[in-house]
């Protein structure tokens, strides 16, 4: 990757701003992270610069570069802007012993049994991003609680004007013009909330579909067997459902595909979360964006797709997140740390509560 200045005097802008948006002061602080690539690069630069007491950045070779050329990368940085000297790359994880924080971050996890064991009694980890989104794969979540490690997530509140942006660019990059088109939105939650409000607010002909009681008096809504049955007329459709795991676009499905298939085969299907099955669409021909699906729970196509304002924020409100939950960790046991923390905004509990949630997938 070739650095160039006014990319990095880009990042740095959009640092400092996070920075004094979310009040993050990690003085006192010490974190691990890791030293990833491209914008992940720049995690352990925001703790830095957030005043954390020291910076321990993992790094290995992966399939997103060799750990000498982060480590280049990052130096190279350092001498454009001489940010710190709080930042130690490492290569092994001895250094959680004294960590305050551990991120959950690409190069640290899987965070399992043996780096749980390692961290200091009242370390914390706090998730960089929403608990709906949990992989029981990157955390053994059960021994990190019996083992009175707290662990929360990031409310992404701050992100969800971009939704509408973000499947608008896919819109774009399917062939579509977008302004004279009709989209149909299956999304029961925030997202589906975002994506319309965008809709509405620049004319974009659009219906809803949601399972949520809750939204029944939005006007744009439809019942499902009005979109399955009108399906001919729409050009796109958007899954962003992230609240139920119901199966949504298959042959055996609440759209069959066999059905799309035969009565609006130019129809595009555009995919930011949601339950499908992407073999049988791909089988059929349709057109589906992006390439790669995500299973259910999880994004295929985040907020990131956009530029690089929602990973360095996102990453700046994770550790601000950290600081929280670190601050009352070490003042209280943890079940009073766990209370005070999520009485802050930025904070998300798990469903049913930390202490009761028991991961499923």
């Amino acid at each position: 990757m070739k650095l160039k200045k006014k990319d990095i005097n880009k990042k740095f802008k959009i640092i400092k701003s996070s920075i004094e948006f979310f009040n993050l002061n990690l003085k006192n602080l010490i974190v691990f992270t890791e030293l990833g690539s491209n914008d992940y690069m720049y995690t352990p630069i925001i703790a830095a610069l957030a005043k954390a007491k020291k910076v321990y950045a993992y790094v290995k070779d992966s399939s997103f570069g060799s750990k000498d050329d982060l480590s280049y990368q990052l130096k190279k940085i350092n001498k454009f802007f001489n940010f710190t000297k709080k930042i130690n790359v490492v290569t092994d994880f001895q250094k959680l012993k004294v960590s305050d924080i551990v991120l959950n971050s690409g190069l640290v996890r899987p965070i399992d049994k043996k780096k749980i064991d390692l961290m200091k009694s009242t370390a914390v980890i706090p998730l960089m991003w929403e608990t709906w989104e949990f992989r029981k794969r990157e955390i053994d979540f059960l021994y990190a609680k019996k083992n009175k490690k707290l662990i929360l997530g990031t409310k992404e509140h701050f992100l969800y004007n971009n939704s509408g942006f973000l499947v608008t660019k896919l819109l774009f990059e399917s062939g579509l013009g977008v302004y004279k088109d009709n989209i149909l939105v299956l999304s029961s939650g925030r997202i589906g909330d975002s994506i319309c409000k965008f809709f509405v607010n620049t004319n974009v002909t659009h219906k809803r579909i949601s399972f949520d009681k809750k939204n029944r008096k939005n006007k744009n809504l439809i019942s499902l067997e009005y979109a399955i049955k009108n399906i001919k007329n729409f050009d796109a459709i958007i899954v962003a459902e992230h609240q139920f795991d119901y199966n949504l676009l298959s042959n055996d499905g609440l759209f069959q595909i066999k059905k799309i298939k035969f009565e609006n085969p130019d129809i595009k299907i555009i995919h930011i979360c949601g339950k499908v099955n992407q073999k049988e669409i791909m089988k059929s021909k349709l057109e589906i964006y992006p390439k790669k699906i995500a299973p259910f729970g999880h994004m295929s196509v985040s907020a990131a797709y956009l530029d690089s304002h929602a990973v360095l924020e996102l990453n700046t409100a994770g550790l601000k997140v950290g600081e929280i939950m670190s601050r009352h960790r070490l003042n209280h046991d943890i079940k009073t740390a766990y209370k005070k923390s999520i009485k802050d905004p930025l904070v998300d509990d798990f469903p049913g509560g930390y202490f009761e949630f028991i991961p499923k997938n």
